[in-house]
């Protein structure tokens, strides 16, 4: 029987560009403690190894605090004689001024950072080898190539072989989120095989689809309000006999979460709006009960009679620190892009009138995908978000532009 930790994308030492120094610091934290973590869990478990599968940190960012925080954790595992297989990945590739290539690991540390795979032979506590890894790294931060086809067919050695390696498989959940870098299909993991394929890349915990047993554990800590809900690693099991068992293992002390405000017609104070966002989020812990270190998001749609208030940045400050508190979250982002004021917009549809027009304009360009894409994000509202992309965004901007524009061109709010 082979069992290890499986680990992939902590990407220590982001930089969380366009966050306060109070929340980067916090973010940074975080990681250190999942990874901390996740050695803890290695050392309760009673594993053969630990393996990572790309990305532990970004490579022209790690810091001398981290580079020690890393020796320490993984000093640990060589002090229990359980060894750990790292393959880089694009954040931290193998060429050039590879910091993973500099640093002077435990012997128990195996440092795989070439695209021509690498075994690795896991043993025992009585020396018996129970398994070996085969892994291959990037290079390069770019690595478009195929690394699959370089592995060797499992054979007829008797123990399980496990690939490693940091890449994108095509048919991956939110696979579309990420670079293609070292790109693969399911098929081309089943070519091989293994009995287990460590993957890395895509943020997703989720096994990829097909006959092979391939598995993502996911980002170890989510960095933004785009890699939500609880983040860890997975306990693999490979028995002599029968498929691997995957057990997922919750290792990030922050979540993040999104909570969407729709019901906000009634709403006429800071008091209601405190109300209806302490439902919303306690029907999110309910899902996950032993979170801690919450940071959320509060996405509020809809019609608003506090719509004009609520696009203030000064007041969304306020709401935002007043949710804090209450919430004792350690994080409260509000968003209202899509928060409108409360008026009939069919009413003003089909009358002969500059208004009418502009409605139908809005339409047009809500259903047309070409007349979409003349419209650059950074002239309607500025940057796209780090974890979407253009054409989301701008439909993003559309919903709720008829409602803004009655609001906006007709003086007399009775005629509402």
């Amino acid at each position: 029987m082979l069992r290890f930790l499986h680990l992939a994308d902590v990407h220590l030492d982001t930089q969380f560009l366009g966050r306060s120094d109070e929340l980067r610091q916090l973010l940074r934290d975080s990681q250190m403690k999942a990874f901390k973590k996740a050695i803890d869990l290695a050392l309760e478990e009673n594993i053969h190894a630990v393996l990572i599968a790309g990305d532990l940190f970004d490579n022209e960012r790690l810091s001398f605090a981290t580079e020690r925080f890393l020796l320490e954790q993984i000093g640990r595992l060589n002090e229990a004689n359980i060894p750990s297989v790292y393959v880089t990945g694009n954040h931290d590739p193998g060429a050039g001024n590879c910091r993973a290539q500099s640093i002077n690991w435990p012997p128990n540390f195996h440092l795989l950072a070439s695209p021509d795979p690498e075994e690795v032979m896991i043993k025992d506590s009585s020396n018996h080898n129970v398994g070996r890894v085969l892994g291959a790294g990037h290079d390069n931060p770019t690595e478009g190539r195929n690394l699959v086809p370089r592995f060797p067919p499992a054979g007829q050695s008797g123990i399980p072989s496990v690939g490693l390696l940091h890449t994108f498989v095509t048919t991956a959940k939110s696979a579309e989120q990420h670079d293609r870098y070292a790109p693969c299909s399911s098929l081309d993991l089943e070519s091989r095989n293994y009995s287990y394929w460590a993957l890395g890349h895509v943020h997703e915990y989720q096994k990829v689809t097909g006959e092979v047993d391939a598995w993502y554990p996911g980002i170890l800590q989510g960095r933004h309000p785009g890699e939500t809900g609880p983040k860890g690693g997975l306990i693999v099991t490979i028995p002599d006999q029968g498929a691997p068992t995957v057990e997922f293992h919750t290792l990030s002390s922050a979540v993040w979460e999104t909570v969407v405000l729709d019901q906000l017609a009634e709403v006429g104070n800071l008091s209601d709006l405190r109300a209806l966002a302490s439902r919303a989020f306690e029907k999110k812990m309910e899902s996950n009960p032993g979170a801690r270190n919450w940071m959320l998001r509060f996405e509020l749609e809809g019609p608003c009679p506090l719509a004009k208030l609520l696009k203030d940045r000064s007041e969304i400050e306020v709401l935002q620190d007043d949710l804090r508190t209450a919430l004792e979250a350690s994080f409260v982002e509000i968003r209202s892009r899509r928060l409108t004021p409360i008026c009939d917009v069919s009413h003003f549809r089909d009358e002969v009138h500059v208004l009418s027009e502009i409605l139908s304009l809005i339409e047009e360009a809500k259903k047309d995908g070409e007349l979409l894409e003349q419209l650059s994000p950074e002239v309607l509202a500025g940057p796209v978000d780090e974890f979407s992309d253009s054409e989301a965004y701008l439909r993003e901007l559309m919903a709720g532009l008829d409602y803004e524009a009655v609001y906006r061109l007709v003086e007399n709010a009775d005629a509402y």
